[in-house]
């Protein structure tokens, strides 16, 4: 008998935060609260200028574009982002500088109007729900900079987007000795004949919120060796860096690792940052895909952080975050093509909205509450009713087993690097994306569903661990709340995870919670079959609205979410002695 914990190669997971959105228009709205992206901005007070920290803003308050949308006639299958545009340098020093009259776009969407900031460095974009976009600010005087956001079905707030001036973009390359004006040769596996430029990463590297109560952390000590980055999937790919900026975001030659200090103002850390130069060829699409993995021993444990999918723009700057994903046990790499898929544990839930882990189908292609599902297809219900709606004998444009990249299920949510969106947001980066190569993996090995034996997963030996024990024993955060000097009198929200397994078996499947928030979920564990659904796995869930104060499982394929949604999908079953 297979247990959980002999899984990873099934359960592998992917931490990328690429959504996958509908997969063919949105039809009717489906009135569920969506994910809030924002990046948690505590309104730093503006200190001013710091000293070279390169030009003021040097835009003009004329002409300064359509007025942000009041949110009149938005249709039902589009939502809107909003928040302020920064200026990088000074966001990574504690202040905040707003710009004004910058151009916000929407890539990797369909029928967006770009906007510009307004004279406070407000913007509000409309978009569609339900998948990733990339927003791309620009304004004269600074590097044209690149952010993924996921989009729930809800407004997405508070997000802000970062411009670095070409003043702070210049320093960087210069102490590290990186020309960034020239064009070069181009290393292999790019042709060698051809000429490339710099595309421009800077990341912060953060801990899962354990740290800081649910605030995710800046990490120091993080060196070049503890870093891996692939081009395109190569490890080849010519780079230059990592190099590391100190806490305030300053390039300081010398510096071997990631630095942090605490903020003077809010008392949170910052810092744990790094900048990476990767080569984009002057000929073809702008953009090209970089996978970052982090491994370091930190105490008595190794931590990973990402992996994180960036796509870094040909002199662009593109800013991301590589958060910690595991300790000890490393994320497992996508499935290769022969190892078997499950439909129900594997494929299913990345239909899951995006407020669920999900990658966002379910957003729109929906019969929830009597909506008309986009395009006719129904993925909402269960992995039963999804199958239903994807069996190759009766859909075989959907899911095309004899040539399965030109499955709709595949082609309909791809980022197109190349002319319009196929779709109204995307959800898979590209065919390197693990999301996608898992369904293709399922697709190419005939589209089963039930063709393995089920996981089995224990609740005594599999679940209960990762509710009750320390985090550096396995467990997933919980305890610090949960368990650890509370009982089932003063443990919040009434869910106290310690005592025997039969007690905490009655807590998850008996108790009615007193926290359950935005869902109305009235369980710990869904019995209605919508297993996505179960606060045991909306609370701590990353983008869940489900109010929670740390939010410690990645999405939908982090190999803990799998462990307790695979159990919940099989019955949950109590086997407790």
């Amino acid at each position: 008998m297979r247990t959980a914990r002999y899984l990873r190669p099934l359960l592998a997971v992917s931490f990328a935060g690429l959504s996958l959105g509908h997969l063919s228009g949105c039809g009717e709205d489906t009135p569920t609260p969506g994910a809030d992206a924002g990046d948690g901005d505590l309104g730093i007070v503006d200190t001013g200028n710091r000293p070279d920290a390169g030009p003021v803003d040097l835009g003009t308050p004329r002409d300064v574009g359509p007025a942000p949308d009041t949110g009149v006639g938005i249709p039902p299958d589009m939502t809107t982002v909003s928040g302020r545009v920064l200026r990088l340098d000074s966001y990574l020093n504690g202040q905040e500088l707003t710009l004004f009259n910058a151009d916000i776009n929407a890539l990797g969407t369909a029928g967006v109007t770009p906007v510009k900031s307004d004279p406070q460095g407000v913007y509000r974009i409309v978009v569609p729900r339900e998948g990733s976009v990339v927003f791309e600010a620009k304004k004269g005087a600074h590097y044209t900079t690149y952010e993924e956001v996921k989009v729930g079905s809800t407004p997405v707030e508070n997000k802000n987007l970062y411009l670095a001036t070409e003043p702070y973009v210049s320093t960087i390359a210069s102490v590290y000795n990186v020309d960034i004006n020239a064009p070069f040769a181009c290393h292999a596996p790019n042709p060698t004949a051809e000429q490339c430029r710099y595309a421009i990463i800077i990341g912060q590297v953060l801990d899962d919120g354990t740290e800081q109560n649910g605030r995710p952390s800046p990490q120091a000590g993080i060196t070049q060796a503890n870093f891996t980055v692939k081009g395109e999937g190569s490890e080849t790919w010519y780079k230059k860096g990592p190099y590391f900026l100190n806490a305030r975001g300053d390039a300081v030659s010398g510096t071997q690792s990631t630095q942090r200090e605490r903020d003077p103002v809010s008392n949170y850390y910052r810092g744990g940052l790094f900048a990476l130069f990767v080569e984009v060829p002057v000929n073809g699409r702008a953009d090209r895909n970089f996978e970052i993995r982090i491994s370091a021993v930190q105490g008595a444990n190794t931590v990973y952080y990402g992996p994180t999918y960036v796509k870094g723009y040909r002199q662009g700057l593109s800013w991301s975050k590589v958060v910690e994903t595991g300790r000890d046990n490393p994320p497992p790499p996508p499935p290769p093509p022969n190892d078997p898929v499950d439909f129900d544990t594997q494929v299913y839930p990345l239909f899951l909205q995006v407020n669920q882990g999900g990658l966002g189908c379910q957003g729109c292609h929906s019969n929830q509450g009597g909506a008309v599902p986009a395009g006719g297809l129904n993925l909402y219900g269960g992995p039963e009713v999804a199958y239903g709606a994807l069996d190759p004998a009766r859909y075989p444009q959907r899911v095309n087993v004899q040539a399965p990249a030109q499955s709709y299920l595949l082609t309909k949510p791809l980022y197109e690097a190349n002319g319009a969106q196929n779709h109204p947001i995307y959800a898979f980066a590209n065919e390197l994306d693990p999301n996608y190569q898992r369904v293709y993996a399922w697709i190419s090995q005939g589209a089963l569903r039930n063709g393995l034996n089920p996981p089995v997963v224990s609740f005594y030996n599999d679940v209960r661990p990762l509710l009750y024990q320390p985090y550096a024993q396995g467990g997933i955060g919980c305890y610090d709340c949960h368990v650890n000097g509370v009982n089932a009198n003063t443990a919040p929200g009434g869910a106290y995870f310690g005592g025997t397994g039969n007690d905490l078996y009655q807590v998850l499947t008996q108790q009615v919670p007193v926290d359950n928030g935005n869902t109305g979920e009235p369980y710990r564990i869904n019995k209605q079959g919508n297993v996505g659904n179960s606060l045991l796995l909306t609370n701590p869930l990353l983008g869940s609205p489900e109010p929670h104060p740390a939010k410690l499982l990645q999405g939908t394929q982090d190999p803990r979410y799998l462990t307790i949604y695979t159990w919940i999908q099989n019955g949950y079953l109590n086997d407790s002695p």
